[in-house]
C-alpha cells in the first residue's frame, strides 16, 4: 500500500485534462472564490467546497481528500470543544471552520493537479517555482521520516507531546536539507 505522500506525487504527475497549463486559471479561479468566498455567503463556501471536492474525486485522489476531511474534522473537533467551554461557539465559528475546510481543500486540489515543471514554465526560475518544487520534496521527507519513525518503534497516539519528537526531528531535516539545496544552487550560479 502506498504512502499518503506517495499518493500526492503520483496524482500530481497523471495526465488529465485538470492537470492541462490551460486549466490553471480555472484552478486558480477556484482558488480565489474560495478564499472570497468568506466574504459572501455560506452557501458560496459550499458550493465552492463542492466543487473542489469534487474535482479532486475526479483526478483520483480519493485518500488525500480523505486525510483532508480527517485532518479537518480534528482541528475542528478541538476549536468546538474549546468554543463550547468557553461559550462562545457561533454560527460565525462553525462559518469559519467551513470556509477553511473549502479553502485548504481548493489549495489542496491546486496542488495536486500542478505539476511543479508546469509552475516552472509559467513563472520561470525563482524562488516562488523554487518553494513549489521543495513543498513536494518536503513531503517525500515527511514521509520517510514517519517510516524510519514507525520503524524505529515510535506509534501516533492521542497524547500531543507524541509528536514533540517527529516534529522536531522533521524541521532540523527540512533546515538541514534546505541548506543543501542553497549549496547546491549557489554552486550552479543561482544568487541569493
Amino acid at each position: 500500500m502506498r504512502s499518503l505522500a506517495e499518493e500526492v506525487i503520483a496524482v500530481q504527475n497523471k495526465r488529465t485534462p485538470l492537470h492541462a497549463r490551460e486549466a490553471l486559471s480555472l484552478k486558480v479561479v477556484l482558488v480565489s472564490a474560495a478564499v472570497t468566498s468568506r466574504f459572501l455567503h455560506l452557501y458560496a463556501t459550499v458550493a465552492v467546497l463542492v466543487v473542489a471536492a469534487a474535482l479532486t474525486l475526479y483526478v483520483g485522489a480519493k485518500r488525500v481528500l480523505a486525510a483532508t476531511l480527517a485532518l479537518w474534522c480534528a482541528l475542528a473537533s478541538v476549536i468546538a470543544v474549546l468554543d463550547l467551554a468557553f461559550s462562545t461557539l457561533t454560527p460565525s465559528v462553525a462559518f469559519n471552520l467551513v470556509y477553511g475546510f473549502a479553502t485548504f481543500t481548493s489549495l489542496a486540489l491546486l496542488y495536486l493537479t500542478t505539476p511543479p515543471r508546469q509552475v516552472r514554465e509559467i513563472l520561470g526560475f525563482n524562488a516562488l517555482s523554487l518553494a513549489y518544487m521543495f513543498l513536494g520534496h518536503s513531503i517525500k521527507l515527511a514521509s520517510e521520516l514517519m517510516d524510519v519513525m514507525r520503524a524505529r518503534g515510535w506509534s501516533p497516539s492521542l497524547s500531543p507531546r507524541a509528536y514533540v519528537y517527529p516534529l522536531r526531528a522533521f524541521a532540523s531535516l527540512l533546515v538541514a536539507r534546505s541548506a543543501e539545496v542553497a549549496e547546491a544552487l549557489r554552486a550552479r550560479g543561482v544568487e541569493d
